[in-house]
């Protein structure tokens, strides 16, 4: 069975036997990447970037 690498599909073995042969995902890399602004705009960052308590990134 194949799997999703960094957007690309990969047909390639994985480890089953440490998870019985149960698929498990791994914990996800980003959290809380989009929040919205209150005049309706989208801001997306990682939590990698810093913000403002308005969602505005800071250099």
């Amino acid at each position: 069975m194949g799997q999703l690498i960094n957007g690309v599909w990969k047909d390639v073995w994985y480890d089953t036997q440490s998870t019985g042969g149960h698929f498990k995902r791994s914990t996800a890399q980003f959290r809380n990447w989009v929040t919205t602004v209150t005049n309706g705009a989208i801001v997306i960052h990682t939590q990698r970037l810093k913000s403002d308590p308005g969602g505005n990134l800071l250099s």
